[in-house]
């Protein structure tokens, strides 16, 4: 397998004959919409992933987009090896994700700041949970499934997603990261990442996904900003303590810091974890930091941006 990384397509040349069209053509056509887009073509140059971005980091590559339309979904059907598809901040509705079913052997989705809204066209995007559904189409081989950053989502239907038995990696943010998520999650008892972006689950429900997920190798935990009551305790960073392949956790709490006794401590044993990211509260003189330290120097430790160890 081969990838591709561009901002224009125009002098990459390959060609996978689709009727009158090539897949080339297709990804020519709706990258015109788009301020970033990518993918990557297999041995036989059929496109097995795409990515389409309008996020203003990209904005100066193709100023004045808006994103692909349901309209451009619909040439999904062309791409019969298609396994991946990222979108972000694109012009597709709940209706759009339907075309997806066309593509049998998607393993991968990615939906990220799908609810932005294009006041310029007055037209939104992801402003309905219900696109979240498609996912179940593909229950039995789902790998991936991002939704993060869709900030004017005031609900979910999270907790309508089968189990998916092959799920590796899960996203999940704001409300799709609440008590209602809790039964799917434990139910992809596979996962290998779980992140928790702005998530409202409690240490209870965190203590039992825990102890179905054995097999994680990264967790991301980041509670909700603001006045929320619950923080993250003994309970939940003893329950961590058992994750015998873990080698990546995050742990951002609102504000304070974690004490080491009935805290940091349960970390000291886990021989797998190489790296920690704490929020910025913690300093390398931090009482807990620096017995973990001490009995961890091995582990790498982050408060905020800073490496501290």
């Amino acid at each position: 397998m081969f990838s591709i990384v561009f901002t224009s397509l125009f002098h990459i040349l390959f060609s996978v004959v689709l009727g009158d069209s090539t897949q080339l053509d297709l990804v020519c056509q709706m990258e015109k919409n788009t301020a970033k887009t990518e993918f990557v073509a297999d041995n036989q140059e059929n496109v097995t992933c795409l990515f389409f971005s309008n996020h203003k980091n990209w904005e100066h590559n193709n100023p004045g987009t808006f994103g692909i339309t349901d309209k451009d979904m619909s040439l999904l059907k062309n791409f019969p090896e298609l396994k991946s598809i990222k979108l972000e901040m694109q012009r597709v509705t709940s209706a759009g994700c339907q075309e997806l079913k066309n593509c049998s052997k998607i393993e991968e989705l990615m939906f990220h700041y799908m609810d932005y809204q294009f006041s310029k066209r007055q037209q939104d995007s992801l402003i309905n949970p219900d696109f979240m559904l498609v996912a179940n189409a593909f229950c039995k081989q789902l790998q991936v499934l991002e939704i993060k950053h869709n900030f004017r989502l005031k609900t979910t239907r999270i907790g309508d997603l089968k189990p998916m038995p092959k799920l590796r990696r899960l996203v999940l943010d704001n409300t799709s990261a609440e008590s209602v998520a809790v039964p799917f999650i434990r139910s992809c008892q596979a996962l290998e990442e779980l992140e928790l972006h702005r998530t409202k689950i409690r240490n209870s429900e965190v203590d039992k996904i825990l102890g179905d997920l054995t097999k994680l190798e990264k967790l991301w935990i980041r509670p909700e900003n603001g006045d929320y009551p619950q923080k993250i305790d003994y309970q939940v960073i003893r329950s961590i303590g058992h994750l015998e392949h873990l080698k990546e956790l995050m742990l951002k709490l609102n504000i304070g810091t974690l004490p080491f006794e009935n805290g940091l401590e349960y970390l000291v044993p886990m021989k797998s974890l190489k790296k920690l990211i704490l929020n910025s509260d913690y300093t390398r003189d931090t009482e807990s930091i620096a017995l973990l330290h001490k009995y961890r120097p091995d582990l790498t430790i982050i408060s905020g941006y800073q490496v501290l160890f």
